[in-house]
């Protein structure tokens, strides 16, 4: 897949989300599309809106179950060819397991 550059989210940490993120049905949530800068200047992705999403069935292995009280954080993390960035939920309140901050940018 070729890599999909998006213009507007060029400058480094540049982010906008087409609406809000939402409790969806359950336990999941509904993200907006947007546009995302990750990781400095030229490097700007869209972001496809989820319905429904189910943070514990996308994250970075730090998400066992979900327990009343839990931080959940939201990110945005480059795709691995180009792309959609993809979404990904983790526990962790800096970046997510696996990721740096020079390729997730936080979202929620």
């Amino acid at each position: 897949m070729s890599q999909i550059l998006i213009q507007p989210a060029a400058a480094a940490g540049f982010a906008s989300l087409f609406g809000h993120i939402a409790k969806g049905t359950g336990d999941t949530l509904d993200l907006p599309q947007g546009m995302v800068n990750i990781g400095g200047n030229g490097r700007g992705y869209l972001l496809a809106a989820q319905t429904n999403w189910d943070p514990a069935a996308n994250d970075d292995g730090t998400i066992a179950s979900l327990e009343l009280g839990d931080d959940i954080y939201i990110y945005a993390v480059e795709p691995a060819n180009g792309g959609y960035a993809d979404w990904l939920a983790s526990k962790n309140a800096t970046v997510p397991d696996g990721y740096t901050a020079e390729n997730s940018r936080k979202m929620g």
